[in-house]
């Protein structure tokens, strides 16, 4: 009859121990890079991971991410369609606010055309029509539609309204 032989115990493992080292290796260079990276030792690296702060990582996206904008040089004066015998002058000066600074001499160019396209629009409204932040806000929002039907091939991210006078 044979009895139950319970499994002897064969000492430490081998094999385990031989795993474990090349894994916290590899685990320290991760961490050492890390530190480095965190101290600015290895800075070169960084054009190779991808920026998550607000911060800018070199001089280069400083400038493409600058506001260039153009003021307009003559001052826009209509007399709006107030509907009765009494006469009510808009006068405008306008700044446009435009993605790249190689785009301002194009864009001193169409200055006229961006002038025609805007006084007939500016003659139809009516002065209840400018009055509060809705207003102006939609005011903006109809210039900058035609001045970018007109300038196409530049685009014109923002109008800034710099003066206005109704009278």
């Amino acid at each position: 009859m044979t009895g139950f032989n319970p499994p002897v115990a064969k000492g430490p493992q081998k094999g385990r121990n031989k795993s474990f080292w090349p894994i916290a290796l590899m685990f320290i260079v991760i961490i050492a890079t890390l530190l480095a990276l965190f101290l600015g030792r290895l800075s070169f690296l960084e054009e190779f991971l991808p920026s998550t702060s607000g911060v800018l990582a070199n001089k280069q996206e400083a400038q493409i991410n600058t506001v260039v904008t153009h003021s307009m040089r003559e001052t826009l004066e209509v007399v709006l369609n107030s509907g009765g015998d009494n006469r009510v002058y808009l006068r405008l000066k306008l700044s446009l606010k435009l993605g790249r600074a190689q785009d301002v001499p194009f864009l001193k160019n169409l200055e006229p055309a961006i002038r025609d396209a805007l006084i007939p629009y500016l003659q139809e409204l009516r002065p209840n029509e400018l009055q509060g932040s809705r207003g102006i806000f939609l005011l903006r929002e109809e210039m900058l539609f035609r001045i970018n039907k007109i300038t196409s091939s530049v685009r014109v991210e923002d109008v800034y309204i710099t003066e206005m006078q109704l009278q």
